[in-house]
């Protein structure tokens, strides 16, 4: 894993190592051709719903698709861990200068 960290801003923070975001954006792709295997599958066994070859197609076609939620679910959950990492540490930056204020006016 690289120790080179990325740190982007706009309206909010999001701290992470490049190899993280990289591994979430290729996570997001890999569920969108999973997500159009499972169509494409869907579609075939379409065909002939009562073919029993069918029936095993749509089940693969069913698993595929769930394959693609969990893997743009664990995307998604990456990129906003990176993102509340950044909030707390932006949050805890702002207490300590609080409290360093507070303590130099006592």
């Amino acid at each position: 894993m690289s120790d080179e960290l990325i740190v982007s801003g706009g309206g909010s923070v999001a701290v992470s190592s490049d190899e993280v975001l990289g591994i979430a954006m290729r996570l997001s792709g890999v569920a969108r051709d999973l997500d159009d295997i499972a169509g494409e599958l869907r579609s075939l066994s379409a065909l002939h719903p009562e073919r029993a070859s069918d029936v095993v197609i749509a089940g693969v076609a069913r698993r595929l698709a769930i394959a693609a939620d969990c893997a743009q679910a664990i995307s998604s959950g990456m990129q906003l861990a990176s993102i509340a990492y950044g909030s707390v540490d932006g949050g805890a930056e702002r207490l300590v200068q609080q409290a360093a204020a507070v303590l130099g006016w006592t």
